[in-house]
Formats: C-alpha cells, sequence, structure tokens
C-alpha cells in the first residue's frame, strides 16, 4: 500500500485515494493516540507517538488540546522579548507590528507565547548542541519550569530518561517581509502534534494523520503513512463526510530517480 501511495499507483484514481475503513479516525483524534497513555503517564512510550497535520495551525491548535491534559497546577507561560528592525532602524511604538508578530506563525522563529506544563513533550527548533544529540527536531520531556530555563530530557534508546538538561533562552534573527524580527525565546515548541514535513525520518508505534486541509506537495501523504509501523497503528481524520483525500505525485521525478 505505502510503495503503491508513493509512487502514485495506489486505487482507481491514484490523484486521489480512498482512505482504508481501518484507518478512519472514529472522532477524537486525541483519545486515539494518547488517550490509554495518560493515567499512567510514561514520556517513552508518548514519544513513540504523534499526530501529524499539514498546516501550522493545525498542529499548534492540537498541541494546546493535549497540553490541556496535564496538570494546569504545573502550568508556566514564557513570553518573548522582540525587537524589530527596518533597515538600519530599530522600530520604535512598535505597537501595532507587536501584536500583529505575537500571534503571527514566524517561520525560524519559536512562538512568543509559549505556554508550557510539567511532563509536556516539545521539540527544538534550533541546533544547540550536535555533540550532545540537541539537535534541530530532537523531541524531549519538561521535567521542571524554572524563570531563566527549562529543565528537560532525552528519551534513551533503551526507553530510559537521560540526566536532567538545562534549556536557556536564546537570541533569534529571521527576515520576516521587510522587517527583521530578533526573539529573545526559549527554542522549542509543543511537539505532541507536528507537521508532516517535520515528522520525516522518525518511526512511531501510533500516528494520527489529520487531513483537514489536504496534502499540498509531491510525497506528502506518502512520508505522513510511512511514519507508523503497522496499519493497526495508523488513524486519519478527513473533513466531514469524506472518505477520499488528494496524493500529490510527480512521476517524472520518480522516474528521474530510477535513471
Amino acid at each position: 500500500m505505502l510503495l503503491e501511495i508513493g509512487e502514485g499507483r495506489f486505487g482507481d484514481n491514484p490523484n486521489e485515494i480512498e482512505i482504508p475503513p481501518e484507518c478512519v479516525s472514529k472522532g477524537d483524534i486525541i483519545d486515539e493516540i494518547f488517550g490509554d497513555v495518560m493515567e499512567n503517564y510514561d514520556p517513552a512510550t508518548v514519544m513513540k507517538r504523534a499526530i501529524l497535520a499539514t498546516w501550522n495551525k493545525d498542529v499548534d491548535e492540537l498541541n494546546e488540546q493535549v497540553l490541556e491534559l496535564f496538570d494546569e497546577q504545573t502550568e508556566k507561560i514564557y513570553h518573548a522579548q522582540d525587537i524589530y528592525h527596518y533597515g538600519d532602524e530599530i522600530l520604535q511604538n512598535a505597537g501595532e507590528i507587536h501584536e500583529n508578530y505575537k500571534v503571527r506563525h514566524i517561520k525560524g522563529l519559536p512562538s512568543f507565547k509559549l505556554r508550557l506544563r510539567k511532563n509536556a513533550i516539545v521539540m527544538l527548533v534550533r541546533n544547540l548542541s550536535i555533540e550532545e544529540g540537541l539537535c534541530n527536531g530532537t523531541r524531549l520531556v519538561v521535567t521542571n519550569l524554572l524563570k531563566h530555563n527549562l529543565v528537560v530530557k532525552k528519551i534513551n534508546i533503551d526507553g530510559t530518561l537521560s540526566d536532567e538538561i538545562l534549556i536557556p533562552r536564546i537570541t533569534l534573527t529571521t527576515k520576516h517581509g521587510v522587517v527583521e524580527v530578533t526573539r529573545h525565546q526559549f527554542p522549542v515548541k509543543l511537539a505532541f502534534c507536528m507537521t508532516i514535513n517535520k515528522s520525516q525520518g522518525q518511526s512511531m508505534e501510533r500516528v494520527g494523520v489529520v487531513l483537514n486541509h489536504e496534502c499540498f506537495s509531491h510525497g506528502q501523504l506518502y512520508v505522513a503513512f510511512s511514519r507508523a509501523r503497522s496499519m493497526e497503528g495508523l488513524k486519519v481524520v478527513l473533513p466531514e463526510e469524506k472518505t477520499k483525500t488528494a496524493n500529490i505525485v510527480y512521476k517524472e521525478l520518480i522516474a528521474l530517480g530510477k535513471k
């Protein structure tokens, strides 16, 4: 099935494929993926599960919903410090700009508002130490929330937790349109859910794929489905009353790759 999806050969119309009924979500995708592990919480088990989506907006909303399953008494909210440059000029009295960037997803930067709770799963969005395995995309479990540091642990290959690691706030700069944004924030984001593209290279026991917005790039559906180790571990959310979804495959690329 995966090979046929990846090569654009699955079903009568390979461009819009029928999702196998046994893979269609029955309703609450968060409960289907994480529900049975929250009572006896084990970070190593949670790390082997994830919900994938095509849009960052969907990912952010799902992450916030999963976070609500954790103890609200441990919650901390961290607000970033921003500076905005236009050329060599620092924009003064940038109230309207600031309010805009507080809620907007800016590629290459962590969120302005970072809401975390103890035991949450987060992902690094920058390389901190390649030697220690703290790279962009590394998933970690939060064990403590301090004023100036996040205390996290990695999951070792054998399923045990590593020693505690301190994650500091760092300063990151990116260009957004004509404005250069400099943000001082912890370089992490919630990672119960992630974009399909960000999930590449990972294999998991249970995967939810939310396709409220269909795949929009070559091989994206194949990447999403192949994150799961089995058909039993794959659950797909489709828009109401739909049973099919787009599968974008450029066969010319596949032909070039075989040459």
